[in-house]
């Protein structure tokens, strides 16, 4: 409906164009940040020391180190005035009562819902990298994530067991043009955070990372 008005009145178009092109440089760089995480191998997987659990020999899963990783990244453009770091597995089953369950796959073409693994945000346009553990004071906030609300932290890979879909962790770092995110402090909220973040984006990089505790998942990966 949009496109025909256009189509009917192109001067429309014209002056729509001009504004677009008058209106302040926003939207992400052309060229993406790179970003570097500790503990992804070659092939993508993510190291077991990152993760929140562990496969056992029994083919189902026991809590593992869950050290952060180190993370690094190139510097955004010139307008930056904080960074944002923000990891997500958007592979998590949207039915989580299947999850972990004796006798039942859940399938690659269920339905999926995104987590949030670490939301940090505030950190100054000097620092390009995060530190892992020890976490070092002085990196900006940190928001709550998806896997235990009730916790300001770092939390790894811990996909269902029986899950027929191997999970894909995203490490992006946005490299925004505020300071500081506003209302926002310690603990907020993922999905605020987010909301926010992408509001004031002007460049973007991100690493992804696998995870599996399917044993026979493991097994294919480990083989290939």
């Amino acid at each position: 409906m949009q496109r025909a008005w256009l189509w009917r009145h192109p001067y429309r178009y014209g002056q729509l164009f001009a504004l677009l092109l008058a209106l302040p440089s926003a939207g992400f760089a052309a060229e993406p940040m790179t970003v570097t995480v500790d503990g992804i191998a070659a092939t993508g997987q993510i190291s077991k020391r990152h993760a929140a659990c562990i496969p056992t020999i029994d083919g189902k899963s026991t809590p593992g180190e869950n050290i952060r990783p180190a993370i690094r990244w190139s510097a955004g453009p010139e307008a930056t005035r904080s960074y944002a770091v923000i990891v997500t597995d958007a592979d998590v089953p949207a039915d989580l009562s299947i999850a972990n369950q004796e006798d039942l796959l859940i399938a690659e073409d269920m339905p999926r819902q995104v987590f949030h693994h670490w939301v940090l945000f505030n950190i100054s346009p000097t620092v390009n990298e995060i530190p892992g553990v020890p976490y070092p004071p002085g990196f900006g906030r940190m928001g709550a994530n998806d896997v235990a609300r009730d916790k300001v932290s770092y939390s790894g890979p811990c996909p269902p067991w029986n899950d027929a879909q191997v999970h894909r962790y995203a490490f992006t770092v946005y490299a925004l043009d505020v300071p500081r995110l506003p209302g926002l402090g310690e603990g907020a909220m993922p999905n605020d955070v987010v909301e926010l973040t992408e509001k004031h984006a002007i460049a973007r990089g991100e690493q992804v990372g696998t995870y599996t505790l399917n044993p026979d998942l493991g097994a294919k990966a480990a083989a290939d």
